[in-house]
């Protein structure tokens, strides 16, 4: 019979900026019996809250001197552990919320901001922002990067609804 270890297929959201406390989960299989999360820096902490051999639910604290960047997490169980990874940045984070779908459903934002969350197939969000001329913001969507399959589109729209830029890879 092949081994049941433990193996973390995702974690959301994968981040948190420095001096906060936040709830993550983490999705995979034989989850079951999570009983802790160790991070590479003890100035990470989490505290499991619910486990089953799905997904594992947590709340991460990250103290304000944290250094940024990606750490290693590694959840225990008692028959097996898993590794895993998580961010820590330096800017204020939230996940996103529903619904956004429609230009009539808007969601208000106050940049600097990293917005997490889930696109299903066929999803589409609209976000408001204000920007001054010469001002440089900059769009980062990372679900390749943390393997999605997703093909995700940027644009940005004026006030008037116009398409000012656009990204598509």
């Amino acid at each position: 019979m092949p081994p049941i270890w433990p193996r973390v297929q995702g974690v959301f959201p994968r981040s948190a900026q420095r001096g906060t406390e936040d709830s993550i989960t983490l999705a995979g299989r034989n989850l079951q019996g999570g009983n802790g999360l160790l991070f590479t820096s003890a100035i990470i902490t989490a505290r499991i809250v619910h486990s089953t051999p799905l997904e594992v639910k947590a709340v991460v604290s990250v103290k304000p001197d944290a250094e940024p960047g990606r750490h290693d997490l590694r959840l225990l169980a008692g028959h097996g552990s898993a590794l895993a990874y998580f961010d820590v940045g330096t800017v204020p984070e939230r996940n996103e919320k529903d619904p956004n779908s429609s230009a009539s459903q808007v969601e208000a934002l106050q940049m600097p901001l990293l917005i997490n969350g889930v696109i299903p197939s066929g999803d589409y969000d609209y976000f408001r922002f204000d920007a001054a001329a010469g001002e440089t913001l900059t769009f980062d969507l990372q679900a390749t990067r943390l393997g999605a399959s997703t093909d995700a589109v940027l644009s940005v729209l004026n006030e008037a609804g116009e398409e000012i830029a656009y990204s598509d890879d």
